[in-house]
């Protein structure tokens, strides 16, 4: 890295505290950006210097006059924003203190304008001016974040409680990623945990204030562990209305909450982010200032471009955050698993009552079988050779006493009962056969399949 290269590193990464409407000032230092003149003003409390950076040509000083300021009161390191409120003129607030100043930038005169002690409740707030009224919504102080909405009432000199902006909304509310947009006349907004060192998963609920009817609106939720949001940290965000910018501008990544969309951009003006200074919004088009090194002076230039021309020239990253609609409300994994849960019981259950079913239908079915059926079908099934002789089919019958006619009907009727049964209700033809006994050519011996057996046995086994 060449010397010239060094010197223009370190110089841009000391101006790059500059931010719309805020700056860190660790030896008590002011900037200002006059977007009606396009200047750049530091203010230097230390050495009352007022240093006016115009947008072509060189830097010019002047001596800052003092009126009702006391520079006791200030704190050695301070975060101050501005609103300018006419050509001339702006307002200044230092964080977490109410201390409330105007600076005559013709003038160069600086004057206190509040009668506020020291409160240390509302560093981070969000402030803002509406309708020529100065707002501070949230804040932290004490290790928590509040959502404590305060106006600064002009006549009294005082801060008081504004309105009901902090009712029905987020409960702890910071300026670290939210803003006023004058265009929606709406305020944009992350939900904080109340315990300022909580970090509460990294997914923060979203919120929108809309002025005209006086309420918040959930949008969702914006989850800093998605890939998407890797440059956005969700302490350090740069609101420069309408749209958030990471705190580091020379991404150049933006959001536009209004339509949920992350841009990156990649136009061929590389210079506009890579040597932006101070980046600010006015009519429709976005200004880049930048100081390059040339010839061993530093000069200051203006940039600008459309936002139309921005957008155009920007590459969409994704949605800022998951909208607040049921289906995304919905834990899928615990879904995913009782679900399954549910569907295996009522399988279990459906299953269960199913065999439970056959069995009592099975149950009822053997109830058709013929008076003895029961006795016979046991006989058979624990002889070795699955048979029964007439004699003991008439003995089962309790037919010995009959005509020999009378038990050849009974025992006729009786076996064509039993195979009808089988074919009814188990599709098993013949389940009992008839067979010439080898002793006695005038007998026939009745002999049991083997599908029939089984199927009988396992009518035991389930009942």
């Amino acid at each position: 890295m060449t010397k010239r290269s060094i010197i223009q590193f370190v110089f841009f990464s000391l101006l790059l505290n500059f931010s719309q409407g805020q700056t860190l000032d660790g030896y008590q230092q002011i900037n200002l950006v006059d977007t009606k003149q396009n200047k750049l003003f530091k203010l230097d409390l230390k050495s009352n210097q007022c240093f006016e950076f115009p947008s072509v040509g060189q830097q010019e000083s002047r001596t800052i006059t003092f009126n009702n300021v006391k520079k006791e009161d200030l704190p050695p390191d301070f975060v101050a924003k501005f609103f300018q409120f006419s050509a001339n003129k702006f307002l200044i607030t230092i964080q977490g203190t109410g201390q409330t100043y105007e600076f005559d930038t013709k003038n160069c005169l600086l004057s206190r304008i509040d009668k506020t002690y020291y409160r240390g409740y509302n560093f981070g707030a969000i402030q803002f001016i509406r309708r020529d009224t100065l707002i501070s919504l949230g804040g932290h102080g004490f290790w928590r974040i509040h959502n404590i909405s305060t106006y600064f009432h002009k006549p009294l000199n005082e801060w008081d409680i504004y309105g009901s902006i902090n009712e029905k909304g987020p409960k702890g509310i910071s300026s670290q990623f939210g803003g006023y947009s004058p265009t929606d006349d709406q305020i944009y907004c992350l939900e904080f945990p109340l315990l300022y060192l909580e970090n509460n998963n990294l997914k923060y609920p979203y919120y929108a204030f809309n002025f005209k009817g006086n309420n918040w609106t959930e949008l969702g939720y914006v989850d800093f562990t998605d890939p998407k949001m890797h440059n956005f940290n969700k302490f350090s965000s740069q609101w420069i209305p309408p749209y958030f910018f990471t705190s580091e501008i020379t991404l150049g990544e933006f959001i536009d909450p209004k339509e949920n969309i992350i841009y990156r951009y990649q136009g061929k003006n590389n210079s506009f982010f890579n040597l932006a200074i101070q980046l600010y919004i006015k009519d429709q088009y976005i200004y880049s200032f930048q100081r390059t090194y040339n010839q061993n002076n530093f000069e200051f230039k203006l940039d600008s471009m459309s936002l139309d021309q921005l957008k155009k020239n920007s590459r969409i990253i994704g949605n800022f955050y998951t909208p607040k609609i049921w289906y995304n409300e919905i834990d899928w994994n615990f879904v995913l698993f009782y679900g399954t849960m549910i569907i295996i019981a009522i399988l279990i259950i459906g299953i269960y009552l199913l065999i439970n079913h056959r069995r009592k239908r099975e149950l009822k079915s053997w109830k058709q079988l013929p008076e003895q059926g029961e006795i016979f079908l046991t006989y058979l099934s624990n002889q070795s050779n699955y048979t029964c002789t007439t004699e003991k089919l008439n003995e089962i019958l309790q037919c010995e006493g009959k005509t020999i006619e009378s038990q050849r009907q009974s025992r006729s009727k009786f076996i064509s009962s039993i195979n009808l049964f089988f074919e009814r209700n188990y599709g098993c033809h013949e389940a009992i056969s008839r067979h010439q006994s080898e002793n006695d050519k005038r007998f026939v011996n009745y002999v049991i399949s083997q599908e029939a057996v089984t199927i009988y046995t396992r009518k035991n086994v389930n009942m």
